[in-house]
């Protein structure tokens, strides 16, 4: 039988077997039920963060690109963590700033030894993720 929700309506589409089913599944799976309702929070929190920076200087966004790469996916170093060394139009697109501004950001982030490619080129070192991540959460 149908919940309550789905007895007052009627769902003439095929997919809503499959879809009764998917919901009967999360009441059943409190487990299934709670990681999903994680992962919705997390991606609405990202999202929001992401709306957030589109009103940000090009330094904050980039800075932030870095940093959560560093967090989400880099590997510790003695000198930091290393990312994946990412060309300056795929950075620009992540961070959505002109590709001239990263090449710009870049070049005084390595400057300061905030940054520096390793010696293959493969990897970008973040040699200073606390300042990066400072400068990254700034308003």
């Amino acid at each position: 039988e149908r919940p309550e929700i789905f007895r007052r309506t009627s769902f003439p589409d095929e997919n809503f077997h499959a879809e009764f089913r998917f919901i009967q599944t999360l009441f059943k799976d409190a487990q299934l039920h709670h990681r999903l309702l994680q992962l919705m929070v997390k991606r609405i929190r990202t999202n929001n963060v992401r709306l957030q920076l589109r009103r940000k200087p090009p330094a904050i966004k980039l800075a932030h690109t870095l940093a959560t790469l560093a967090q989400q996916y880099g590997q510790p170093t003695e000198q930091g963590r290393d990312i994946v060394n990412l060309s300056h139009q795929d950075l620009a697109d992540i961070s959505e700033v002109h590709v001239d501004d990263v090449k710009k950001l870049m070049e005084k982030l390595t400057e300061k030894k905030w940054i520096a490619v390793d010696e293959t080129g493969r990897n970008l070192k973040l040699m200073n993720l606390r300042q990066l991540v400072q400068l990254a959460s700034q308003r």
